[in-house]
């Protein structure tokens, strides 16, 4: 998790600037000194309840009253800059992620191709054996399923965004429709004759 210093280092513009459209009231004003809230510390009031998903232990932790960070709570500032916090932390974890995946493969296609390490007993010493074929068929299946999610990403996204531009379409003619103006009179038959 951040702490509010390496909010304000990493992004210093899009976490300021979030605060600075925050509203200024009386309520946000800390009672013992009578000064509003620095940014620094709504900084930190966001981070600290990210940490322990409580209004109250982020008070104490804090020092700022829990109804003025439940209010914050409902605010467009509080509320990007914690979508912020989450997608960096989604970044950092999809590196580490990736960092490991990677390793994951490296060393599964040295146990494909080398075989698996085994201790012979007779000289005392490490071995490598063929990797049995059940596991190799599991490993490939595995890949095979994955590679194949991975690939079905797009085409979905594809199909949604398609789906999407057909219901506002719909959308818009159901509203043009209903905005249409009625004409009344009679209907004439066939053995009306004019």
């Amino acid at each position: 998790m951040y702490t509010a210093v390496e909010v304000l280092e990493t992004e210093p513009d899009t976490g300021l600037n979030m605060l600075a459209r925050a509203p200024k009231r009386n309520r946000g004003k800390n009672s013992k000194t009578n000064k509003h809230w620095s940014q620094q510390q709504k900084i930190n009031a966001v981070v600290t309840f990210l940490s322990n998903g409580s209004e109250t232990k982020t008070a104490n932790i804090t020092g700022i009253p829990r109804n003025s960070i439940h209010i914050w709570r409902y605010q467009t500032w509080w509320k990007e800059l914690v979508e912020q916090l989450k997608a960096e932390e989604d970044s950092k974890f999809d590196v580490k992620l990736t960092e490991v995946i990677d390793k994951s493969i490296e060393i599964v296609e040295d146990r494909l191709k080398d075989g698996n390490y085994q201790f012979d007993p007779k000289t005392l010493k490490l071995v490598r054996v063929p990797v049995n074929l059940r596991d190799t068929a599991r490993v490939t299946t595995d890949l095979i399923d994955r590679r194949e999610k991975l690939r079905a990403k797009p085409v979905k996204a594809e199909i949604e965004k398609t789906v999407n531009d057909h219901l506002a379409k719909l959308a818009e003619e159901f509203k043009r429709f209903a905005s249409a103006k009625t004409i009344e009179g009679e209907v004439l038959g066939k053995d009306h004759e004019g």
